[in-house]
């Protein structure tokens, strides 16, 4: 597994919320209609996960936020500076997200403080597509 550990600094972005989730959401609901809506937005986004309780957390759709004109409803979010394992990952989101979590819950102290999905320009589910994943751990 290709990764790193990085001490990150906070980061702020522009987000809507998709609600309470779990880990057997679809989340690729939210993200269809995120583009529905954002027809004309080609750059990277971010899946931010907060809130941790049980087996429950926040969703939230991101972007960068010199990207306020090109998103609607979206609001400023902060997420706390954090020590991260940064997963570099390649194929598709749906198998790659949930092959890195299984290996940080294995091998490292999680903090279950807020996690970033960073994805690039690109088709999510081919076989060579490039995206990271962060998650928080104890230091």
């Amino acid at each position: 597994m290709n990764y790193k550990i990085i001490n990150i600094e906070e980061q702020k972005f522009l987000g809507k919320s998709c609600g309470k989730v779990n880990t057997e959401t679809d989340f690729s609901i939210f993200w269809m209609k995120f583009y529905e809506k954002n027809k004309n937005y080609d750059g990277i986004t971010y899946g931010v996960s907060s809130d941790f309780m049980d087996n429950e957390f926040t969703y939230t759709i991101c972007v960068p936020l010199t990207e306020e004109d090109r998103v609607k409803d979206f609001q400023p979010i902060v997420v706390d500076a954090a020590t991260y394992v940064i997963f570099g990952l390649v194929g598709p989101a749906n198998e790659t997200i949930p092959s890195a979590w299984d290996y940080a819950i294995k091998n490292f102290d999680l903090a279950y403080t807020s996690n970033i999905e960073v994805y690039y320009c690109g088709n999510r589910m081919d076989v060579n597509y490039k995206m990271e994943l962060w998650i928080p751990i104890k230091k």
